[in-house]
């Protein structure tokens, strides 16, 4: 065995061991290797069941990149465009990781309305999978909602105008049959909340800054850790 083939066996070795070590201080390490000889069945070969990974494989591309970013952007409508252009034109590599994060995000986008018209088409979501249908239409409405709030951030006129109609819609609820007068004061309340204040304004991008950042990678986080748990737990739906 050579010099690169003891490396690996050695990286590998402590890579088992720290796994082992914190499975071991969690209680998981029986639930773990059972979960690890589930097998997958053959149809689940098909591209079709990997559309699922895919949006993961994206988000955790938006994940590391968004990082990069933040490190340069500036959320002040005085100084946000002032920072991406900066990043794409002073920072080393800067414009690579911008339009990387910019792709991946449409690409996390079409993933993840594919991967449900998928599980819908072919009636993923019966019986015992209700919850994780409930949890992916979740993870549905939170990519949609983080990617629109990405969409802002630069603060030109197309980022102020999207603000502007995209949370005029919220209140435009108020003009729905019967349900519509009951949930216009909530509506208000949630638009206000949103955009801080009776306008957009300042306030407005700093709000969508954290909620980019902090507010939905979290609650995507958290959805995805209960929607592969479920996954685990059930298995892959059977064909129709």
């Amino acid at each position: 065995m050579g010099v690169v083939g003891r490396i690996r066996e050695r990286v590998v070795g402590l890579y088992e061991r720290t796994l082992h070590w914190m499975l071991g201080r969690l209680a998981l390490v029986v639930p773990a290797k059972e979960q690890m000889k589930k097998g997958v069945p053959r149809y689940a070969m098909n591209p079709m069941y990997c559309l699922g990974g895919l949006t993961l494989a994206a988000f955790m591309v938006q994940v590391f990149t968004g990082i990069f970013l933040a490190l340069y952007y500036v959320p002040s409508v005085d100084h946000a465009w002032d920072s991406i252009h900066h990043i794409e034109n002073a920072v080393p590599f800067g414009f690579v990781i911008r339009n990387v994060h910019r792709w991946s995000a449409n690409i996390m986008v079409i993933m993840v309305v594919l991967h449900a018209m998928r599980v819908y088409f072919t009636r993923a979501y019966r019986a015992p999978r209700e919850l994780n249908w409930m949890a992916g239409v979740g993870l549905l409405f939170l990519t949609v909602f983080v990617a629109f709030t990405g969409y802002v951030l630069p603060w030109d006129q197309r980022a102020y105008w999207a603000a502007t109609v995209g949370t005029n819609l919220i209140t435009a609820v108020r003009d729905a049959p019967l349900l519509g007068p009951i949930l216009a004061p909530l509506m208000d309340v949630m638009r206000n909340l949103l955009i801080g204040g009776a306008e957009v304004g300042p306030s407005t991008l700093s709000r969508f800054y954290g909620f980019h950042i902090l507010w939905l990678p979290g609650a995507i986080m958290g959805l995805m850790l209960v929607h592969f748990w479920m996954i685990r737990r059930h298995g892959i739906a059977p064909r129709l």
